[in-house]
């Protein structure tokens, strides 16, 4: 009777053990299933983020090949403006908004990142983001279509706390009050005064980028950046073969066969 109560016993033991490893391989299997899921999920973000940035970055480089009026002026105007976002703590997209802003408005590729430079420093002194560098770029652009300094423009710049007057008042040897008259009458060319505003925006905040590039914010903005362009490198294949799909599938739903056949 010991015997079979020990028997007994046994069995249950090894019963019990069985459920034990069964329920572990079944945690580990769906553990293994929803990392298995998680990771499909993010191959498949990443993909769509690289082939976003592709589409993007196809519509910028046409937009520069129309504004430079060359393919190859346009590529090689973006690969420096790539270079120089490395080193900001703004990314790409937005200098790269910026900077098609400033040739819209008449300002040569030549003239484009000493620009762009002075307005970053500017900005990213007075604690600014995207939004005032366009605020910026307006402003400068306003004044160039309108052929002389505005007080308007101006005002518009003084609002983020750029001190245009006293920069005015400086390299002309004027008051504050005799610049507005000036600027008050259109005495003062666009060419002559954006350009001694940019030198003051130099003189004043000239570096600040860099040491903007080494906070905790730009770092990141510049990993971002890294990350986007190294994801549309990598996804750059699958992006050309949607695109040959997209064309094929847009054929075919254009041939009056397939709309025959589809009414």
């Amino acid at each position: 009777q010991e015997f079979a109560n020990q028997l007994t016993s046994s069995a249950g033991q090894t019963t019990a053990f069985g459920s034990v490893v069964t329920g572990i391989f079944q945690g580990v299997g769906q553990q293994l299933t929803q990392f298995a899921g998680q990771g499909i999920n993010a191959v498949k973000g990443w993909i769509q983020s690289g082939v976003q940035m592709n589409a993007s970055l196809e519509q910028t480089q046409v937009a520069f090949t129309t504004l430079l009026g060359s393919a190859q002026e346009a590529t090689g105007f973006l690969e420096e403006l790539r270079a120089f976002s490395a080193a900001t703590p703004f990314e790409f997209p937005e200098l790269a908004d910026a900077s098609r802003r400033l040739l819209a408005f008449k300002f040569t590729a030549s003239e484009i990142i000493p620009m762009m430079t002075a307005i970053g420093d500017t900005v990213g002194a007075l604690g600014g983001g995207a939004a005032e560098i366009q605020r910026v770029v307006f402003a400068l652009g306003q004044m160039q279509s309108k052929g002389r300094i505005a007080n308007e423009e101006l005002m518009q710049l003084a609002e983020l706390g750029v001190p245009v007057y006293q920069i005015l008042g400086d390299a002309f040897g004027k008051s504050t009050a005799e610049i507005q008259e000036m600027v008050s009458k259109g005495l003062l060319p666009a060419k002559e005064g954006i350009n001694v505003l940019v030198a003051g925006f130099n003189e004043l905040y000239g570096g600040s980028m860099v040491a903007q590039s080494q906070t905790f914010n730009g770092l990141m903005s510049t990993l971002k950046d890294n990350v986007n362009l190294a994801l549309g490198a990598f996804t750059g294949g699958i992006f050309d073969t949607a695109k040959l799909a997209l064309i094929d599938l847009g054929n075919l739903v254009s041939n009056p066969a397939f709309q025959q056949f589809a009414s």
